[in-house]
């Protein structure tokens, strides 16, 4: 299915998490590793763009070209009116980037100030579980977490 809507165009991120996890349950189910999944659903989500580019022009034409009739008028655009036209902007920039990067720049959060740490707290041998008031005095956990802000 994750083949079919790369192949059909489906753009939305939504449907490739929400069959992203079917398949990571189904592959889990079996007793394959987890990391499986993970790696099929990579290859099926669009990297690419599909930009029309006249077509995303003039819909961001449309947006600016309303703000600037308004400012040449007598009528003076309110806060209201501009905020709307960037949500606009941004609602059909979003739209014309490529579902991976969309998926990348979300996780990159997580992956960053969640993930990073406790793959390098666990790589460092540090336990995980138990008193957390202690884990934050132990000499590895702050030379991981200085090591991590330094670098």
């Amino acid at each position: 299915m994750l083949v079919a809507a790369n192949v059909l165009g489906v753009r939305r991120p939504v449907v490739y998490g929400v069959l992203g996890l079917g398949l990571w349950f189904a592959i889990l189910q079996s007793g394959v590793h987890a990391t499986v999944p993970r790696m099929l659903l990579a290859l099926t989500v669009p990297a690419r763009t599909s930009l029309d580019s006249a077509v995303f022009a003039a819909r961001a034409r449309r947006i600016t070209d309303h703000l600037v009739r308004r400012e040449d008028s007598d009528e003076a655009t309110t806060i209201e009116e501009h905020h709307d036209a960037l949500w606009k902007l941004e609602t059909i920039t979003e739209r014309a980037q490529a579902p991976m990067l969309r998926f990348e720049h979300a996780l990159q959060p997580w992956v960053a100030f969640v993930i990073v740490p406790i793959f390098a707290l666990a790589n460092a041998g540090v336990p995980l579980g138990g008193d957390v008031g202690g884990l934050l005095a132990d000499p590895v956990v702050l030379g991981v977490a200085i090591g991590l802000v330094v670098g």
